[in-house]
């Protein structure tokens, strides 16, 4: 477990501004990008002391944080696609539909439109 942390402290500090820059090209976000890139080092600290650490740790950083990244912008395309079926639906179903489900579906929906990659 110590090797895992070690090796993600070390591959955070040699790496993580060419990381940020690399990820910030390909998002046109930096902000996207570090929060990518933060959970994909909160990922290696579970997957490195379960798997044990990569032989190019700076590779896989960079894979899982693009393949977060690219999650999270399928995942609000998908949304925007979808909003006018959504907006149709609450506007014919909209008074059946118990309230605090609603209210569940709302607040949901706000999260992922203000979500930013």
């Amino acid at each position: 477990m110590h090797d895992a942390h070690r090796a993600v402290e070390a591959v955070a500090r040699a790496s993580y501004g060419r990381l940020v820059a690399y990820l910030s090209a390909h998002t046109h976000d930096v902000a996207g990008a570090e929060d990518a890139l933060g959970d994909a080092l909160v990922d290696a600290l579970s997957a490195w002391a379960r798997d044990g650490v990569p032989n190019n740790p700076a590779a896989w950083l960079t894979q899982t944080a693009k393949n977060l990244a690219l999650d999270l912008i399928r995942r609000e395309k998908t949304f925007h696609d979808k909003e006018p079926e959504i907006r149709a639906f609450f506007e014919r179903f909209g008074d059946r539909i118990p309230e605090p489900l609603v209210r569940s579906l709302d607040t949901l929906a706000q999260q992922l439109a203000t979500t930013t990659v």
